[in-house]
């Protein structure tokens, strides 16, 4: 792994990430969440204040409301043409990474000139910094009720300051109710996403411990052998046969190794086969009467 924790075996990356329906699939689903909600929540806060747009903040405010918006709408078209764009699949995710960069970032200090009626840019930046700091503490909770409850005690508690001070207006409650929401049900996928990728690997893990068992049973020795001619697994027969352990390179083993005889078999030609399946070759020795059976995947 390096730095930026990418892995260096594309295998690693590979069974790391999620396919790319699955992901664009669950990024619409936050999306819809996180970008809806702040496009429905804005513009019923100009509704309820029957704002017009005059300032560069509100005219700031809708642009990103129309980017959001977009995005919505971007990946949604992505997904319905899923088999089409699956080969630019990294280009993708880093424009969408970057549209939503840009309708994330806020300009306010900029764009409103009345700032100073509202206590001035320290009480915004000081306000912005507890805001992220909650947020960061928030991600440290593991039960995602316990994340849920909190942003709606926190909510409450705002909601009643306001109602006991009289300082709430209409467009504070619906900010509210907008973040209590649409962090609640981010929470909730979140979790859902997560749980359901675990048992998609547990089912994964699995059925390779039962191939694994049955290949143990039998009296063939197998050896399944990667690219980087790393041994991946190797059944008990084999193992007993020349005391090796599994993550051993084949040059360990192949010098051990006085054919007699070898069979190979080529890759499957049957034209239905898809282009992108893994194909692999075998080939078996007869070493001292036994018969062990290499598998090279392709």
């Amino acid at each position: 792994m390096n730095f930026c924790l990418g892995f260096k075996n594309s295998d690693h990356n590979q069974a790391f990430v999620s396919n790319f329906p699955t992901r664009i699939k669950r990024k619409l689903i936050k999306g819809l969440i996180i970008n809806g909600w702040f496009a429905v929540s804005i513009i019923a806060q100009m509704i309820a204040e029957k704002r017009t747009l005059t300032t560069k903040g509100e005219i700031w405010t809708m642009l990103k409301v129309v980017i959001a918006l977009l995005w919505i709408v971007g990946i949604f078209s992505i997904r319905l043409k899923l088999e089409k764009v699956k080969n630019y699949h990294k280009l993708i995710f880093f424009l969408f990474d970057l549209v939503q960069c840009i309708a994330t970032i806020s300009f306010f200090p900029i764009t409103n000139p009345g700032l100073d009626l509202m206590g001035g840019t320290p009480v915004l930046t000081v306000g912005w910094s507890i805001g992220l700091q909650y947020a960061v503490g928030i991600l440290l909770i593991d039960s995602w009720l316990i994340k849920v409850l909190h942003v709606f005690l926190q909510t409450a508690v705002f909601a009643m300051y306001f109602g006991f001070t009289s300082a709430g207006i209409p467009s504070t409650y619906i900010y509210l109710a907008n973040i209590f929401l649409a962090y609640g049900f981010f929470f909730y996928f979140s979790e859902k996403f997560t749980r359901m990728e675990f048992l998609e690997k547990r089912k994964v893990y699995e059925n390779s411990e039962a191939v694994k068992s049955i290949l143990d049973d039998i009296t063939e020795g197998i050896v399944i052998i990667n690219r980087q001619n790393k041994i991946l697994y190797l059944n008990q027969p084999v193992e007993k046969m020349f005391k090796l352990e599994q993550h051993k390179t084949t040059e360990e083993l192949f010098s051990r190794l006085k054919i007699k005889s070898m069979m190979s078999s080529g890759t499957s030609k049957n034209p239905s086969t898809p282009k992108n399946e893994k194909k692999f070759q075998q080939v078996i020795i007869v070493y001292e009467g036994r018969y062990l059976k290499f598998i090279f995947w392709c």
